[in-house]
Protein backbone atom coordinates (compact mmCIF):
# COMPACT_ATOMS: atom_id res chain seq x y z
CA UNK A 1 0.00 0.00 0.00
CA UNK A 2 1.33 3.24 -0.99
CA UNK A 3 1.77 5.96 1.66
CA UNK A 4 0.81 9.12 -0.84
CA UNK A 5 -0.93 9.63 -4.01
CA UNK A 6 -1.90 12.68 -5.90
CA UNK A 7 -4.83 14.03 -7.39
CA UNK A 8 -4.18 16.94 -9.42
CA UNK A 9 -7.32 18.99 -10.64
CA UNK A 10 -6.69 20.86 -14.65
CA UNK A 11 -10.91 21.73 -14.35
CA UNK A 12 -11.19 25.25 -13.80
CA UNK A 13 -10.80 28.68 -15.67
CA UNK A 14 -10.06 31.87 -14.82
CA UNK A 15 -11.08 34.92 -17.35
CA UNK A 16 -8.45 37.17 -16.84
CA UNK A 17 -6.66 34.65 -18.51
CA UNK A 18 -7.73 36.20 -21.35
CA UNK A 19 -6.81 34.46 -25.17
CA UNK A 20 -4.24 32.15 -23.36
CA UNK A 21 -7.17 29.87 -22.27
CA UNK A 22 -9.18 30.30 -25.38
CA UNK A 23 -7.78 26.99 -26.63
CA UNK A 24 -6.28 25.02 -23.87
CA UNK A 25 -6.52 25.28 -20.07
CA UNK A 26 -4.86 27.06 -17.72
CA UNK A 27 -2.63 23.72 -17.00
CA UNK A 28 -1.69 24.04 -20.48
CA UNK A 29 -0.62 26.91 -20.74
CA UNK A 30 3.30 27.10 -21.70
CA UNK A 31 5.63 28.36 -19.68
CA UNK A 32 9.46 29.37 -19.39
CA UNK A 33 10.71 27.82 -22.93
CA UNK A 34 10.13 24.09 -22.86
CA UNK A 35 7.51 23.57 -19.80
CA UNK A 36 3.43 23.45 -18.98
CA UNK A 37 2.31 24.53 -16.07
CA UNK A 38 1.13 21.11 -15.19
CA UNK A 39 4.50 20.02 -15.06
CA UNK A 40 5.25 21.65 -11.95
CA UNK A 41 2.71 20.07 -9.99
CA UNK A 42 3.36 16.58 -11.24
CA UNK A 43 7.20 16.62 -11.04
CA UNK A 44 6.64 17.85 -7.05
CA UNK A 45 4.26 14.34 -6.69
CA UNK A 46 6.57 11.90 -8.86
CA UNK A 47 9.97 13.71 -7.19
CA UNK A 48 8.25 13.03 -3.69
CA UNK A 49 8.03 8.99 -4.47
CA UNK A 50 4.18 9.11 -5.96
CA UNK A 51 3.63 6.08 -8.45
CA UNK A 52 -0.25 6.79 -8.31
CA UNK A 53 -1.34 10.20 -9.83
CA UNK A 54 -5.02 11.14 -11.09
CA UNK A 55 -5.34 14.21 -13.18
CA UNK A 56 -8.82 15.91 -13.73
CA UNK A 57 -9.40 17.06 -17.08
CA UNK A 58 -11.16 20.16 -18.18
CA UNK A 59 -13.57 20.32 -21.16
CA UNK A 60 -10.11 21.32 -22.99
CA UNK A 61 -7.87 18.85 -22.92
CA UNK A 62 -6.61 17.64 -25.94
CA UNK A 63 -3.29 19.62 -25.85
CA UNK A 64 -2.89 18.58 -21.97
CA UNK A 65 -3.06 14.74 -22.97
CA UNK A 66 -0.83 15.11 -26.32
CA UNK A 67 1.86 16.91 -23.51
CA UNK A 68 1.37 14.32 -21.02
CA UNK A 69 0.95 11.32 -23.54
CA UNK A 70 0.85 8.07 -21.45
CA UNK A 71 2.98 9.60 -18.46
CA UNK A 72 6.31 8.41 -19.73
CA UNK A 73 8.26 11.21 -19.23
CA UNK A 74 7.41 11.70 -15.41
CA UNK A 75 7.47 8.09 -14.86
CA UNK A 76 3.84 7.25 -14.38
CA UNK A 77 3.60 4.73 -17.49
CA UNK A 78 3.63 2.36 -15.30
CA UNK A 79 2.08 -1.41 -14.56
CA UNK A 80 0.91 -1.02 -11.20
CA UNK A 81 -0.34 2.78 -10.88
CA UNK A 82 0.64 5.33 -12.85
CA UNK A 83 -1.16 8.76 -14.80
CA UNK A 84 -5.14 8.14 -13.82
CA UNK A 85 -7.45 10.13 -16.60
CA UNK A 86 -10.11 11.49 -15.07
CA UNK A 87 -13.25 12.76 -16.15
CA UNK A 88 -14.02 16.52 -14.92
CA UNK A 89 -17.85 16.50 -14.28
CA UNK A 90 -17.74 20.57 -15.56
CA UNK A 91 -15.70 22.95 -17.12
CA UNK A 92 -15.58 26.75 -16.58
CA UNK A 93 -15.04 27.33 -12.91
CA UNK A 94 -14.19 31.37 -13.17
CA UNK A 95 -13.12 33.45 -10.62
CA UNK A 96 -14.07 32.75 -7.01
CA UNK A 97 -15.68 29.43 -7.60
CA UNK A 98 -12.81 27.30 -6.92
CA UNK A 99 -10.50 24.69 -7.99
CA UNK A 100 -11.25 21.37 -6.62
CA UNK A 101 -14.81 20.65 -6.73
CA UNK A 102 -16.31 18.18 -4.53
CA UNK A 103 -18.60 17.28 -7.83
CA UNK A 104 -15.60 16.20 -9.50
CA UNK A 105 -14.10 13.93 -6.49
CA UNK A 106 -17.46 12.75 -6.19
CA UNK A 107 -17.88 11.74 -9.87
CA UNK A 108 -14.26 9.85 -10.09
CA UNK A 109 -14.80 7.37 -6.52
CA UNK A 110 -13.21 4.66 -8.39
CA UNK A 111 -9.79 6.58 -7.85
CA UNK A 112 -10.27 6.74 -4.36
CA UNK A 113 -11.60 3.15 -3.46
CA UNK A 114 -9.40 1.02 -6.26
CA UNK A 115 -5.94 3.21 -5.20
CA UNK A 116 -4.22 1.62 -2.59
CA UNK A 117 -2.97 4.61 -0.30
CA UNK A 118 -2.83 6.41 3.28
CA UNK A 119 -2.81 9.98 2.23
CA UNK A 120 -3.57 12.06 -0.49
CA UNK A 121 -1.74 14.97 -1.97
CA UNK A 122 -4.20 17.38 -4.02
CA UNK A 123 -3.08 19.67 -5.99
CA UNK A 124 -3.66 22.69 -8.63
CA UNK A 125 -1.69 24.21 -11.55
CA UNK A 126 -1.71 27.94 -10.66
CA UNK A 127 1.37 27.81 -8.40
CA UNK A 128 5.09 27.47 -9.63
CA UNK A 129 7.24 26.04 -6.93
CA UNK A 130 9.73 23.13 -6.69
CA UNK A 131 8.48 21.17 -3.36
CA UNK A 132 9.01 17.77 -1.47
CA UNK A 133 6.31 16.23 -0.39
CA UNK A 134 7.39 14.13 1.92
CA UNK A 135 8.66 16.58 4.19
CA UNK A 136 4.63 17.91 4.50
CA UNK A 137 4.06 14.25 5.43
CA UNK A 138 6.78 14.06 7.94
CA UNK A 139 4.75 17.48 9.30
CA UNK A 140 1.23 15.96 8.91
CA UNK A 141 2.38 12.87 11.11
CA UNK A 142 4.19 15.02 13.80
CA UNK A 143 1.21 17.28 14.32
CA UNK A 144 -0.77 14.19 14.20
CA UNK A 145 -3.33 15.55 12.01
CA UNK A 146 -6.07 14.92 9.43
CA UNK A 147 -5.36 17.67 7.13
CA UNK A 148 -2.32 19.76 6.15
CA UNK A 149 -2.09 22.85 3.72
CA UNK A 150 1.09 23.85 2.03
CA UNK A 151 1.63 28.10 2.43
CA UNK A 152 4.15 30.35 1.89
CA UNK A 153 4.25 33.23 4.83
CA UNK A 154 4.37 37.12 3.50
CA UNK A 155 3.10 36.77 0.17
CA UNK A 156 1.25 39.12 -2.13
CA UNK A 157 -2.37 37.54 -2.44
CA UNK A 158 -4.46 38.43 -5.03
CA UNK A 159 -8.12 38.58 -5.90
CA UNK A 160 -9.16 34.91 -5.37
CA UNK A 161 -6.73 33.58 -3.50
CA UNK A 162 -7.21 31.74 -0.79
CA UNK A 163 -5.24 33.04 2.42
CA UNK A 164 -4.59 31.51 5.95
CA UNK A 165 -5.21 32.90 9.50
CA UNK A 166 -3.33 31.73 12.86
CA UNK A 167 -4.72 32.59 16.14
CA UNK A 168 -2.07 33.15 18.68
CA UNK A 169 -1.27 29.66 19.59
CA UNK A 170 -0.13 28.96 15.86
CA UNK A 171 -3.44 26.73 15.28
CA UNK A 172 -5.46 27.78 11.85
CA UNK A 173 -7.96 29.35 12.64
CA UNK A 174 -9.74 30.32 9.31
CA UNK A 175 -9.36 29.82 5.30
CA UNK A 176 -10.25 32.74 3.24
CA UNK A 177 -10.74 33.45 -0.54
CA UNK A 178 -9.72 37.72 -1.01
CA UNK A 179 -11.87 39.75 -2.71
CA UNK A 180 -10.03 42.25 -3.42
CA UNK A 181 -5.94 42.23 -3.22
CA UNK A 182 -3.79 41.71 0.09
CA UNK A 183 -0.02 42.40 0.88
CA UNK A 184 1.95 40.11 3.13
CA UNK A 185 -0.69 37.40 3.72
CA UNK A 186 -0.38 33.61 4.84
CA UNK A 187 -0.77 32.59 1.14
CA UNK A 188 -2.12 29.04 0.79
CA UNK A 189 -0.28 27.08 -1.87
CA UNK A 190 -2.74 25.12 -3.52
CA UNK A 191 -1.83 21.98 -2.15
CA UNK A 192 -3.29 20.05 0.68
CA UNK A 193 -2.37 16.77 2.27
CA UNK A 194 -5.15 15.48 3.34
CA UNK A 195 -5.91 11.10 4.94
CA UNK A 196 -7.68 8.90 2.64
CA UNK A 197 -10.57 8.04 5.21
CA UNK A 198 -11.23 12.05 5.35
CA UNK A 199 -11.27 13.44 2.02
CA UNK A 200 -13.60 10.48 1.62
CA UNK A 201 -16.08 11.64 4.28
CA UNK A 202 -15.99 15.34 3.15
CA UNK A 203 -17.51 13.91 -0.33
CA UNK A 204 -20.28 12.29 1.67
CA UNK A 205 -20.71 15.18 3.93
CA UNK A 206 -21.61 17.12 0.62
CA UNK A 207 -22.67 14.87 -1.74
CA UNK A 208 -25.66 17.30 -1.91
CA UNK A 209 -24.01 20.23 -2.32
CA UNK A 210 -21.63 19.12 -4.62
CA UNK A 211 -20.68 22.30 -6.40
CA UNK A 212 -18.48 23.49 -3.35
CA UNK A 213 -15.11 23.55 -3.53
CA UNK A 214 -13.34 21.19 -1.39
CA UNK A 215 -10.69 23.32 0.28
CA UNK A 216 -14.63 25.41 1.20
CA UNK A 217 -15.78 22.43 3.17
CA UNK A 218 -12.68 21.54 4.82
CA UNK A 219 -12.62 25.47 5.79
CA UNK A 220 -16.44 25.28 7.22
CA UNK A 221 -15.52 22.20 9.22
CA UNK A 222 -12.29 23.21 11.14
CA UNK A 223 -13.43 22.51 14.08
CA UNK A 224 -14.80 18.72 13.51
CA UNK A 225 -10.81 17.99 11.90
CA UNK A 226 -7.74 18.45 12.79
CA UNK A 227 -5.96 20.81 10.44
CA UNK A 228 -2.32 22.11 10.36
CA UNK A 229 -0.35 23.92 8.00
CA UNK A 230 3.12 23.87 6.81
CA UNK A 231 5.23 26.71 6.00
CA UNK A 232 7.65 26.14 2.39
CA UNK A 233 10.24 28.72 2.53
CA UNK A 234 11.46 28.33 -0.82
CA UNK A 235 10.50 30.38 -4.19
CA UNK A 236 6.82 30.21 -4.86
CA UNK A 237 4.58 32.14 -7.08
CA UNK A 238 0.97 32.36 -8.12
CA UNK A 239 -0.25 32.93 -11.65
CA UNK A 240 -3.67 33.95 -11.98
CA UNK A 241 -4.00 36.29 -14.97
CA UNK A 242 -1.67 37.42 -18.11
CA UNK A 243 0.38 40.04 -16.21
CA UNK A 244 0.62 37.72 -13.31
CA UNK A 245 2.39 35.38 -16.58
CA UNK A 246 4.37 37.63 -17.88
CA UNK A 247 5.69 38.72 -14.79
CA UNK A 248 6.70 35.50 -12.95
CA UNK A 249 8.37 34.54 -16.28
CA UNK A 250 10.37 37.05 -16.47
CA UNK A 251 11.89 36.15 -13.00
CA UNK A 252 12.98 33.10 -14.69
CA UNK A 253 15.61 35.21 -16.06
CA UNK A 254 16.97 35.17 -12.63
CA UNK A 255 19.73 32.78 -12.09
CA UNK A 256 18.86 32.19 -8.36
CA UNK A 257 15.39 31.50 -9.87
CA UNK A 258 16.50 29.11 -12.17
CA UNK A 259 18.71 27.59 -9.98
CA UNK A 260 16.29 26.57 -7.66
CA UNK A 261 13.53 25.21 -9.85
CA UNK A 262 15.46 23.76 -12.43
CA UNK A 263 18.41 22.98 -11.15
CA UNK A 264 18.66 20.57 -8.01
CA UNK A 265 17.97 17.40 -7.08
CA UNK A 266 14.22 17.41 -8.15
CA UNK A 267 13.91 18.08 -11.39
CA UNK A 268 10.69 19.37 -13.62
CA UNK A 269 9.79 17.00 -16.00
CA UNK A 270 8.30 17.43 -19.22
CA UNK A 271 7.67 16.05 -22.53
CA UNK A 272 10.82 15.42 -24.14
CA UNK A 273 11.42 17.24 -28.18
CA UNK A 274 14.87 16.45 -30.11
CA UNK A 275 16.03 18.67 -31.64
CA UNK A 276 19.43 21.02 -32.44
CA UNK A 277 21.21 23.45 -30.24
CA UNK A 278 19.75 27.16 -31.02
CA UNK A 279 21.79 28.64 -33.78
CA UNK A 280 22.92 31.92 -33.59
CA UNK A 281 23.93 34.00 -36.48
CA UNK A 282 26.59 36.58 -36.15
CA UNK A 283 24.08 39.22 -36.35
CA UNK A 284 21.79 38.12 -33.29
CA UNK A 285 22.17 40.34 -30.07
CA UNK A 286 20.98 38.39 -27.08
CA UNK A 287 20.88 39.66 -23.31
CA UNK A 288 19.34 38.36 -20.23
CA UNK A 289 17.36 35.54 -22.39
CA UNK A 290 15.87 32.34 -21.96
CA UNK A 291 15.70 30.62 -25.88
CA UNK A 292 14.53 27.28 -26.07
CA UNK A 293 16.43 24.27 -28.48
CA UNK A 294 15.79 24.25 -32.47
CA UNK A 295 15.45 28.14 -32.50
CA UNK A 296 17.41 30.29 -35.03
CA UNK A 297 18.10 33.68 -33.63
CA UNK A 298 19.36 36.19 -36.57
CA UNK A 299 17.84 39.36 -34.71
CA UNK A 300 18.15 41.15 -31.09
CA UNK A 301 16.58 39.46 -28.13
CA UNK A 302 16.65 41.45 -24.77
CA UNK A 303 14.76 40.56 -21.30
CA UNK A 304 12.38 37.55 -23.03
CA UNK A 305 11.50 34.24 -23.26
CA UNK A 306 12.15 32.13 -26.42
CA UNK A 307 10.63 29.01 -26.58
CA UNK A 308 11.28 25.74 -29.40
CA UNK A 309 11.93 26.07 -32.89
CA UNK A 310 11.17 29.90 -33.25
CA UNK A 311 13.12 31.43 -36.26
CA UNK A 312 13.52 35.28 -35.39
CA UNK A 313 15.13 36.78 -38.70
CA UNK A 314 17.61 39.89 -39.24
CA UNK A 315 17.29 43.00 -37.84
CA UNK A 316 14.30 41.98 -35.57
CA UNK A 317 13.97 43.01 -31.79
CA UNK A 318 12.17 41.68 -29.21
CA UNK A 319 12.07 43.30 -25.56
CA UNK A 320 10.17 41.89 -22.99
CA UNK A 321 7.93 39.17 -24.55
CA UNK A 322 7.23 35.75 -24.56
CA UNK A 323 7.40 33.85 -28.11
CA UNK A 324 6.10 30.40 -28.05
CA UNK A 325 7.14 27.46 -30.04
CA UNK A 326 7.32 27.54 -34.07
CA UNK A 327 6.56 31.30 -34.34
CA UNK A 328 8.93 33.19 -37.25
CA UNK A 329 9.75 36.72 -36.31
CA UNK A 330 10.50 38.93 -39.47
CA UNK A 331 13.12 40.82 -40.30
CA UNK A 332 12.89 44.17 -38.92
CA UNK A 333 9.61 43.16 -36.82
CA UNK A 334 9.56 44.96 -33.45
CA UNK A 335 8.04 43.17 -30.71
CA UNK A 336 7.60 45.22 -27.01
CA UNK A 337 5.39 43.48 -23.81
CA UNK A 338 4.21 40.79 -26.34
CA UNK A 339 2.78 37.19 -25.74
CA UNK A 340 3.08 35.49 -29.36
CA UNK A 341 1.11 32.87 -29.21
CA UNK A 342 1.97 29.34 -30.92
CA UNK A 343 2.87 29.32 -34.84
CA UNK A 344 2.46 32.80 -35.12
CA UNK A 345 3.81 34.37 -38.20
CA UNK A 346 4.94 38.13 -37.78
CA UNK A 347 5.84 39.65 -41.26
CA UNK A 348 8.92 41.84 -42.10
CA UNK A 349 8.87 45.48 -40.16
CA UNK A 350 5.43 44.70 -38.04
CA UNK A 351 5.20 46.95 -35.07
CA UNK A 352 3.37 45.51 -32.07
CA UNK A 353 4.16 47.54 -28.14
CA UNK A 354 2.05 46.93 -25.06
CA UNK A 355 2.84 47.70 -21.78
CA UNK A 356 3.96 46.02 -18.75
CA UNK A 357 0.85 45.09 -17.15
CA UNK A 358 -1.13 45.28 -20.34
CA UNK A 359 0.94 43.03 -22.79
CA UNK A 360 -0.59 42.36 -26.61
CA UNK A 361 -1.40 38.87 -27.02
CA UNK A 362 -0.68 37.52 -30.82
CA UNK A 363 -2.63 34.79 -32.12
CA UNK A 364 -3.72 33.19 -35.07
CA UNK A 365 -7.46 33.48 -34.39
Amino acid sequence: MERLAGLISANYNDARFGKLTAHRPIAGIPFGSRYRLIDFSLSNMVNSGMTSVGLITPHLYRSLMDHLGSGKEFGLSRKTGGLYILPGSTYGYDLGKGKFSIRDCKGNMQFFERTRFDRLVMSTCSKIYNIDYRDVEKYHLEKEVNVTFVYKKNMDADVGDIVIDFDDRGRVKALRRLKKKEKKANLYLDSTLIDKNVIIRIIDWYKDNSYMDVIEAIAENLGRLSVAAYEFTGFARSINSIKDYMEVSKELLDSKVMKELFMGERLVHTKIHDAAPVKYFETAKVKNALVGTGSIIKGAIENSIIFRNTYIEEGAKIKNSIIMQKCKIGAKAILENVICEKGVVIEDGEVHKGTAGKPVILSND
